[in-house]
């Protein structure tokens, strides 16, 4: 059930809201893309923050590692440190790697095509 419920929570929002600011900005669509994915990842760990509070339903780690993987890795990482959520390293040592790797990855995608010369 969490998966069904963070699916939606988390996956159709970054993309209506992709597309909202898509037909807002003449911007590149992975940037736009990058935008919505962190803006939601951020939301998302601050919604499971306080659903852990109330000890409620909680956001499974795949869905967590999934928006940091699609992009929304700076928004995981603020949302790690503005609501202190999942930074034990001890519980959690998946998170930091999760992140670097995602970060990794997508500055690997926006050297290859936006900065790599030609």
């Amino acid at each position: 059930m969490p998966y069904l419920v963070f699916s939606v929570v988390g996956f159709l929002p970054l993309a209506v809201l992709f597309a909202l600011l898509n037909a807002q900005l003449r911007w590149p669509d992975y940037f736009v893309w990058l935008i919505a994915a962190n803006s939601v990842a951020f939301a998302v760990y601050g919604i499971d923050k306080i659903l852990s509070r109330v000890r409620w339903l909680r956001a499974p780690n795949v869905a967590l590692h999934g928006l940091a993987l699609v992009g929304g890795f700076l928004g995981a990482w603020t949302g790690r440190a503005v609501f202190n959520h999942k930074t034990n390293t001890r519980e959690h040592p998946e998170y930091p790697r999760i992140l670097v790797l995602s970060a990794l990855l997508h500055i690997a995608i926006i050297w290859y095509f936006f900065l790599r010369p030609a």
